[in-house]
């Protein structure tokens, strides 16, 4: 039980890598407006938090708490923006890479609020973790290294999801993550109202004519599921460690990605726009063994 946040950070990295693909391909293909389908996604967390909450009725915890876990489940909805900007932009492969400076980020800020310190093996994965990510986050081209144009946005997204992890951690230290998941999903889904107050975000909203294309509509629907899968496991997982070690398993989702597109690529490489040649293979390659090294330093073996 003591490494069980493991297995949970890694099936919400798993079902994150899944939306992240989905995500692609509906901005890609199929949705013009990224902040109309952030809309979209938060909206649907919303409603599952409020069916979360008339089915079991969660009781309201302490003022403080409810601060803490509002303002995460409002830097975890806005961080969407910039992160789907980005996705826009760049090939998802790329934009998953970049997710592995979150830990980077939650470490600084658990460390000057809270005072969280990682431990000696702690760090030693944490190294390896990234070391995995850097990897293969490096794109040969010509013989020469390019990283991700989208690196600007998400950076920004990069942070408020960081501090979406360290509030939120710190808020479950007195409620139970399925208070916290529900009480999160509610406040998202209140954040994501907040853009039907723009005239020219609703211009959007009509412009994308969702309610009459349901295979869109649909498809955007199983992804946020995805989505919620992966945010339920992870703050299951935030309810056992702090929130840079959670996070340092974002190269899990990295490798994740590169194989369901790589799968996705086998039968239409169009579809994601996504380019593979030998030396990215093989920066794979190395990261995996990374990867593994580093979680099997983390689990003690």
């Amino acid at each position: 039980m003591q490494y069980m946040w493991i297995i949970y950070g890694l099936l919400a990295h798993f079902a994150w890598a899944i939306e992240n693909v989905g995500d692609k391909y509906l901005l890609e293909n199929k949705i013009k407006q990224p902040i109309v389908y952030l809309y979209i996604l938060g909206t649907l967390f919303g409603v599952s938090g409020i069916v979360g909450f008339l089915l079991f009725g969660m009781p309201v915890p302490d003022a403080s708490v409810l601060v803490l876990i509002a303002l995460a489940g409002i830097f975890w909805f806005y961080g969407g923006l910039p992160y789907l900007l980005a996705v826009k932009r760049e090939e998802i492969t790329r934009i998953a890479i970049w997710w592995n400076l979150i830990p980077i980020f939650s470490f600084l800020i658990a460390f000057v609020f809270f005072r969280e310190i990682l431990s000696l093996q702690q760090a030693v994965a944490f190294v390896l973790l990234l070391a995995a990510a850097f990897l293969a986050s490096v794109h040969i081209r010509k013989g020469i290294a390019v990283f991700s144009s989208a690196i600007v946005y998400m950076l920004v997204a990069c942070f408020l999801y960081a501090i979406y992890a360290v509030f939120l951690h710190e808020a479950m230290k007195h409620v139970t993550f399925p208070i916290a998941f529900i009480w999160t999903a509610i406040t998202v889904g209140a954040s994501a109202q907040v853009f039907l107050l723009s005239k020219k975000f609703r211009h959007f909203l009509h412009d994308e004519h969702l309610f009459s294309r349901k295979q869109v509509l649909g498809g955007a629907v199983l992804i946020a599921l995805s989505e919620q899968v992966g945010s339920l496991f992870n703050q299951a997982a935030l309810s056992l460690a702090p929130a840079a070690l959670v996070f340092s398993l974002e190269s899990s989702q990295v490798l994740f990605v590169f194989l369901i597109t790589t799968v996705v690529g086998l039968f239409n490489k169009k579809v994601l726009r996504e380019s593979f040649d030998r030396g990215n293979l093989v920066m794979k390659l190395f990261a995996t063994v990374l990867l593994f090294v580093g979680i099997a330093v983390l689990s003690g073996k």
